[in-house]
């Protein structure tokens, strides 16, 4: 049970990772340096993190993803 709890923290720090650079990436730039942190990048890793761990829940509980083992 402990593990589907971390699976579970995973994916919302994934989303929340998300939402904060989601924020963070749509606000105005006035300074002419450039940004230390890419949030758009950070966003897509965080979205790539929650697909990863949805992929590994999915499999925790039973179905599996791999090559070869899909529907079509």
């Amino acid at each position: 049970m402990a593990q589907w709890g971390a699976i579970l923290l995973a994916f919302v720090g994934f989303l929340g990772l998300g939402l904060f650079a989601n924020h963070k990436a749509g606000q105005p730039w006035d300074d002419p340096r450039p940004r230390f942190v890419s949030w758009k990048f950070v966003m897509i890793l965080a979205a790539f993190g929650a697909f990863i761990t949805v992929v590994f829940a999915l499999n925790q509980a039973g179905i599996e993803t791999g090559q070869g083992r899909g529907r079509w």
